[in-house]
């Protein structure tokens, strides 16, 4: 059934719909026709429940960040302007061609009116919703406009591209980004990203939903969507302050993960955070950081929030010269290297597993799935190889840094390529 058959488009609302819409009075123009049409209060929100338009019969009402909805059965719709709170029904806009333009939260007593037809009320919505999804549509086009802008900035900043402190932050004011307080880089990366599923879309909801949050907190939020990734620059207070600094950015990363809890279901994000920089020529090193600490903390800590502080001594190795590093891996590993390829006697993974176990020998073997004797045979040919004292500690500690500098070389490269 086509529209016309649906609506005289001579009758009212409609037509009043349609003229909201040409006349550019956005989202709160249209809801309030609506709701003057129907003597009813009602919340426009959009897919991830952010409030766009609050009205109450024929008034719109500004404050919008002072309006809250508890999605349920029914929904409780919180006014904490007015201090008021009312139980809504939540009605599914979607446009003609299937897509999802928001959801609109109508108080439940309209719906005890022996007048109300809600046959009617359904075909009315499905006018409002194409018409919120060509204002969707318009609003799109320009934040994408100037998104761009944005994105080229921060990518810049991300690499490193920007050496001129004064044209940076004459730049950032552009977004009133005020970056005079020293800023560090949280990076959030999205476990089994896969873009042929949408995850794409479900990166977008997750940072538009932060770009509120955060923006509720009193913080313009610097955020940059990067593949898998979304990065975000974080003011924090005096670069000596660590530990006030770290409690600040542990609250407010729960702060922004309890705030997607809908949209992100069972899925979850990986968190590396690098070390505040005071300069935006600086910017880059954070962000390097914390994917180094990411990177980690997945693979050896098993912690999903980690600080680059926190990584102990590979924080060390990394802001080391790699060639020195590289020296220092082959002359203590390599004779064990080629001895391993001669022979296939798989010391190195003995004295690896050794180290790992805090040189204990029931663990190691347990580890290995081998008989004690058999490991402590391949420790002690260690030892007559090398001629060392694997009871010696500066010796444990020599061994222990090599393979710390394997872990380290393995890692860059992963990051470098994008594969685990």
């Amino acid at each position: 059934m086509d529209r016309t058959q649906k609506f005289n488009l001579n009758s009212t609302l409609p037509v009043k719909l349609m003229n909201d819409l040409a006349a550019g009075r956005s989202y709160s123009g249209m809801l309030q026709t609506i709701c003057r049409s129907y003597r009813m209060q009602a919340v426009l929100t959009d897919d991830i429940f952010q409030t766009l338009a609050f009205a109450d019969g024929n008034k719109c009402y500004k404050g919008l960040e002072y309006i809250d909805v508890l999605d349920g059965d029914p929904s409780i719709v919180f006014d904490r302007i007015r201090n008021k709170e009312w139980t809504a029904r939540r009605f599914q806009l979607i446009s003609d061609n299937l897509e999802k333009a928001g959801f609109l939260y109508v108080n439940d007593e309209i719906f005890e009116r022996s007048s109300f037809n809600i046959e009617g009320f359904k075909q009315t919505l499905e006018f409002f919703s194409s018409a919120i999804q060509a204002e969707n549509r318009k609003r799109k086009e320009v934040l994408q406009q100037g998104l761009r802008f944005k994105e080229a900035f921060l990518y810049d900043l991300l690499y490193g591209n920007l050496k001129e402190e004064g044209n940076i932050r004459a730049q950032a004011e552009t977004w009133n980004w005020g970056l005079t307080a020293p800023h560090t880089v949280i990076a959030f990366e999205l476990q089994k990203f896969d873009s042929l599923t949408g995850d794409e879309v479900l990166l977008e909801r997750c940072m538009r939903k932060w770009e509120t949050t955060l923006i509720k907190q009193l913080i313009n939020p610097m955020m940059l969507k990067k593949r898998n990734e979304i990065i975000l620059f974080y003011p924090v207070g005096h670069i000596s302050k660590i530990k006030e600094n770290e409690k600040k950015i542990r609250d407010s990363i729960s702060l922004l993960i309890k705030s997607i809890e809908k949209i992100l279901g069972d899925r979850e994000f990986h968190v590396g955070i690098g070390r505040p920089y005071a300069y935006g020529k600086d910017y880059f090193r954070s962000y390097q950081e914390a994917r180094v600490a990411r990177e980690i903390g997945i693979s050896k800590i098993g912690e999903p929030v980690i600080f680059f502080q926190d990584i102990g001594l590979l924080k060390l190795l990394y802001s080391h010269d790699p060639q020195e590093l590289y020296e220092y891996y082959h002359d203590t590993l390599d004779e064990l290297i080629m001895h391993d390829e001669k022979t296939e006697a798989d010391l190195i993974e003995a004295l690896r597993a050794y180290i790992k176990n805090d040189l204990d020998l029931k663990k190691t073997s347990e580890a290995m799935h081998m008989h004690r004797n058999s490991v402590r045979y391949r420790l002690t040919k260690i030892e007559e190889l090398l001629d060392i004292d694997l009871s010696d500690l500066p010796v444990i500690i020599k061994f222990s840094m090599a393979f710390q500098i394997e872990s380290l070389a393995k890692m860059r490269d992963r990051l470098r390529t994008g594969r685990r």
